[in-house]
């Protein structure tokens, strides 16, 4: 009977679980991954590098797995924001800050360059700090994809290789 625990258990550890994926771009290598499930939500929110001012990015993971960009929130105008309503996109002012909804641009993945002082990841409770991670490297690939049980559990100890 234990021998079947045992073999029950290591079985469990090998499982693929579908993940929320942070690599180096430059290595390839596994720096952060979050269990994630259809329709789980992410933001990311990072510091504009010309105006200084902080904007996020909601995310949602389609049923294929791709990254689906369904809002963005910021309190400025500044290059590669929008700057008026696009067709399709609903604008909303919510005190200062503006809130964009309607988008429909899915990805099978994110390339983020890190170029400022703030710019994290928040998937639920769990939040990763690209400028802390990144040491040097700051170009990441955000991506779904499956991940044992087993290097997800290291992954959350902080058994992040070095890059």
């Amino acid at each position: 009977m234990k021998i079947a625990a045992v073999i029950c258990l290591l079985s469990y550890l090998c499982l693929p679980i579908p993940s929320l994926v942070v690599r180096s771009s430059g290595t390839n290598d596994v720096l952060w991954a979050v269990p994630v499930l259809q329709g789980s939500v992410f933001r990311i929110t990072w510091t504009h590098s010309v105006s200084r001012r902080v904007v996020s990015e909601d995310y949602v993971i389609g049923s294929d797995g791709r990254l689906c960009l369904r809002r963005m929130t910021f309190d400025h105008e500044g290059p590669n924001l929008p700057s008026s309503p696009e067709e399709g996109l609903s604008w909303k002012f919510d005190g200062d800050r503006i809130i964009v909804t309607g988008y429909e641009r899915c990805m099978k993945e994110l390339n983020l360059g890190i170029a400022s002082e703030f710019h994290q990841l928040q998937s639920g409770p769990d939040i990763v700090d690209f400028v802390t991670l990144s040491k040097n490297n700051r170009v990441f690939r955000v991506s779904t994809e499956p991940i044992a049980a087993v290097r997800l559990f290291t992954l959350s100890c902080g058994n992040i290789p070095s890059i």
